[in-house]
């Protein structure tokens, strides 16, 4: 433990600590993040934008800067810093008038973990002595550096300490610590907490002497006068550390983390910081009356070093007047109280005074039909308690106009009953203040009322029936959750708000559930945090989806929404204005509805989603990118228009045995609605699938098509089929948009030509081809599809003086071909439309075509040294 000398020591140094709370000389630093609210603020090239309350970056850009509201290693907040990318960033602590001297040692701790992946260029710890101002261009003054030794792949959060010793650069006006991180390309972060400066030759790891005794004595007005002897040897430049554990004694180890750095009302273990300064006493607020409370208190330095805790041996309760419900009449008539406990005796005067309990008892049921103030404020000391340990539970129904107030005050506890679950049923708007739950089986029921809850409280079941609408804003804890097939249930939208799921619990959904977070629907965590889902089970997921469900992303504020992957969805709504994203294989037994009203195209797959109900389009588009969107036999797609959306990307529809595979396939591109129809002639044999997709742009094999690149339709199709077999034939009616078409073409010359992967062939069209569309029909194969103006010299040989076909004209039904080097060859002849009017092989020399008519074609011929075109005139009499 530390000596009074080195205490002197301390106090005489100007620089005895640079953390939070009151705790070192500069408090600013703010090291565990607790008095931050926001995302750090990022300053430019020409201002850095720092603050003197506040950590702050050097840059907005490329950067990781997060804060996050809970999941920290002591208290509840830490920071995620990093780079997004190759380049080095930096990252400031609030600005200290006079922090830092030259040629003086000081000492650096914080506490940090990394689920980064690759190695970070570099990372140090960071001090500059003479910075100027706030506004000051990077850099802010003589950056003066030591490794920080961050690394990726750092699961537990691990300790690093080090020390700077300063140069003689002069003090400037104000001393800043930091760090800079200098992330490879592929980016790099780390989350940070606990962090903390002193001025120090060596590392200070030795904590203070022990607190003396504690002595803890009840007050009115939900009070406790706390006091302890001092710490021998003094605190080194800290404070003393008080927290309060409500219901149960604390065990021994249920401590502060050993260099943690807490906030007034932060939790450790199952207790709450209730006091931090240098004084040997305090008075404690807010305790529930009746309600047993202990205490620990231990002595902190400079480098948050927890001394051994000094504990209160026996529970302390605050003082308080107890009135008990006789069972019958209105709670909020006085004369139905009474000071003995089955409700005789003599009655209160108000409910407002102050230091009064009013214990709910003597009944198994009870309905609120008025409003009922109890108390004036949490500092006056007066509650209502639902029930005792002694008799079974309780109903509480609070009917229409039933309220509970003041609103917010935490005036209603609730105890654990000897038997059941106590219960509240809400029938009214106006929401309870829950003060403390000790019943953790609490049922809370919602019944046909629409109410938003704030609460960040612990409960057993919470029920939502008769077409209830509530809205959790906060973090509850709720074990169990039922949502009746009438109800709806809005989970919380923050990133920072979430609804944990303890283990052991489950959730069942028959109704609506709203999913508004970000990050969005389910997770199941260890330990829930702000990167989960707006439900986190802790464990295994225990989540019904009922037949009738609906779960519907709902998020309008900024960021792209992931859209949980589950196969089990009833029916799934994307809806809100930000883009959405289904992060995975998913399946929609029911209706998939797309109802984005802005962006339109911004929902996109990142792994199949099969649809075995309707896919239902009111405003928006999915994009497939690599993956499928499947319709099963049992599902359909309605409501795809050009003023509701489409798909864009592959869209594959499954087709039972015996059934017709005709479809209109509702597929687009970013611009247009162009679905393709297919009419089978037959049905399929074989169960399977045809997938469908339209890509932008001319085939990458168009040269080879005949179909001039020049004048063609700039949308390729292509039509996989996946086992359907034995059904004839199929027609097929592409469309296509004006836009897609090239300038100067004429659609009277218009062709489609199909490509097998291997070459192409011709297709027969049938109707008038327009700007908009065409009809092939006689189909039996799949494969690629191209529409364009014929182009007889879409093929060009590299050997072509190796023939010549002659004379030309060629009459007479006779064509001879010069073939100097006798090759066997394949002619085929195609008319000035692109039709194969003929085809012949292993020819030498001279071909008949006696019935070719007078006209104009093309001679195609191949050979194993290339391929040779030539336009002839054939005059058959």
């Amino acid at each position: 433990m530390k000596n009074i000398f080195y205490f002197v020591f301390a106090l005489m140094s100007a620089f005895l600590g640079i953390s939070q709370t009151g705790i070192g000389a500069f408090s600013a630093h703010d090291g565990g993040f607790e008095n931050h609210t926001a995302n750090l603020a990022g300053g430019n090239a020409t201002n850095a934008n720092l603050s003197t309350t506040l950590w702050t970056t050097n840059t907005a850009t490329n950067i990781v800067k997060v804060l996050n509201a809970t999941g920290g290693r002591s208290g509840l907040k830490y920071v995620t810093l990093g780079s997004a990318n190759g380049t080095a960033k930096n990252f400031y602590t609030p600005q200290i008038a006079g922090a830092f001297a030259p040629n003086t040692t000081y000492q650096i701790q914080f506490w940090y973990k990394s689920a980064s992946t690759v190695a970070l260029d570099a990372s140090t710890v960071d001090i500059y002595v003479d910075n100027t101002s706030a506004t000051q261009a990077p850099p802010i003054g003589t950056k003066q550096s030591v490794a920080a030794g961050l690394a990726p792949n750092t699961a537990a959060w691990t300790k690093v300490a080090v020390a700077i010793t300063t140069d003689a650069t002069a003090a400037g006006n104000f001393g800043v610590a930091g760090f800079t991180i200098d992330a490879a390309t592929a980016g790099f972060s780390a989350d940070i907490d606990d962090f903390v400066v002193y001025q120090g030759a060596t590392a200070d790891t030795s904590a203070p002497n022990d607190p003396g005794a504690i002595t803890a004595i009840g007050t009115l007005n939900g009070g406790a006068d706390i006091s302890w002897a001092a710490s021998a040897g003094g605190l080194d430049g800290g404070a003393y550390v008080v927290v309060r554990y409500t219901g149960v004694a604390p065990t021994a180890s249920d401590d502060p983390n050993q260099n943690g750095i807490y906030k007034f009302n932060n939790p450790v273990g199952a207790g709450a910081v209730r006091y931090i300064g240098t004084n040997t006493s305090f008075s404690d607020t807010s305790l529930s009356p009746g309600v047993d409370y202990y205490y620990k208190v231990y002595a902190v330095d400079k480098a948050f070093n927890y001394s051994n805790e000094s504990t209160t041996t026996t529970a302390v309760q605050s003082l308080a007047t107890t009135y008990y419900y006789k069972g019958t009449g209105s709670l909020a008539d006085v004369v139905n109280w009474g000071l003995n406990m089955d409700g005789t005796g003599a009655a209160p005067i108000n409910f407002t005074d102050a230091s009064q309990v009013f214990e709910i008892r003597n009944t198994t049921a009870v309905t609120l039909d008025v409003a009922w103030t109890v108390g004036t404020s949490p500092a006056n000391g007066t509650k209502v308690r639902l029930g005792n340990n002694s008799q079974a539970a309780i109903t509480l129904t609070l009917n229409p106009a039933g309220a509970v107030l003041p609103a917010g005050t935490g005036n209603l506890d609730v105890i654990a009953p000897v038997s059941g679950n106590q219960t509240v049923v809400y029938k009214s708007t106006s929401a309870i203040s829950f003060g403390i739950i000790f019943d953790n089986n609490l049922e809370i029921i919602y019944d046909q009322v629409t109410l938003s809850s704030s609460t960040t409280k612990s409960f057993g079941t919470v029920t939502l029936i008769n077409a209830a609408n509530i809205t959790f804003t906060a973090t509850p804890v709720i074990k169990h959750i039922t949502v009746d097939q009438a109800s709806t249930l809005t989970a919380p939208t923050a990133a920072n708000a979430y609804i944990t799921i303890p283990a052991g619990g489950s959730v069942v959904v028959n109704g609506t559930i709203k999913i508004p977070k970000l990050t969005g629907f389910v997770s199941s965590n260890a330990t829930p945090n702000d990167a989960g889902g707006d439900l986190q089970f802790v464990g295994a997921e225990n989540l019904t989806l009922g037949t009738n469900s609906i779960v519907e992303y709902t998020r309008v504020a900024s960021g792209a929404q992931t859209v949980t992957a589950r196969t089990d969805y009833k029916n799934l709504i994307l809806s809100g204005t930000t883009p959405k994203t289904i992060n995975g294989p998913t399946a929609v037994s029911g209706t998939f509805t797309v109802n984005q009203t802005a962006p339109a195209t911004a929902v996109t797959l990142n792994g199949d989603v099969t649809v075995s109900g309707t896919l239902l389009f009111i405003s928006g588009k999915i994009t497939t990118t690599i993956n499928n969107l499947v319709i099963t036999s049992t599902g359909s797609i309605s409501g795809a228009g050009t003023n509701t959306g489409w798909v864009l990307g592959n869209l594959i529809k499954q087709t039972n045995a015996g059934a017709s595979p005709s479809f209109v396939y509702e597929i687009g591109d970013s611009n247009s609605y162009t679905p393709l129809t297919l009419t089978f002639s037959g049905n399929t044999t074989a169960a399977g699938a045809l997938g469908v997709r339209t890509n932008i742009g001319d085939h990458v094999g168009i040269a080879t098509s005949g179909i001039d690149g020049s004048k063609s339709v700039n949308k390729t199709w292509t039509l996989t089929n996946v086992n359907l077999a034995g059904f004839g034939s199929y027609n097929a009616l592409f469309m296509y948009s004006s836009a897609d078409v090239d300038s100067g073409s004429n659609f009277a010359n218009y062709i489609v030509r199909q490509f097998d992967g291997t070459a192409w062939s011709a297709v027969t069209t049938t109707g008038v081809i327009t700007d908009l569309q065409a009809s092939a029909t006689g189909l039996s194969a799949f494969g690629d599809f191209a529409i364009g103006e014929f182009d007889p010299l879409a093929v060009h040989s590299a050997t072509k003086e190796l023939f010549r076909v002659y004379p030309n004209p060629v009459s007479n039904g006779a064509m001879q071909i010069d073939n100097s080097d006798n090759l066997a060859l394949t002619v085929e002849l195609f008319d000035v439309l692109g039709n194969k009017v003929l085809s012949a092989a292993n020819i030498t020399d001279k071909l008949f075509i006696p019935t070719i008519g007078t006209g104009m074609y093309i001679a195609r011929i191949v050979s194993e040294q290339g391929v040779f075109i030539q336009k002839i005139m054939v005059k058959n009499d």
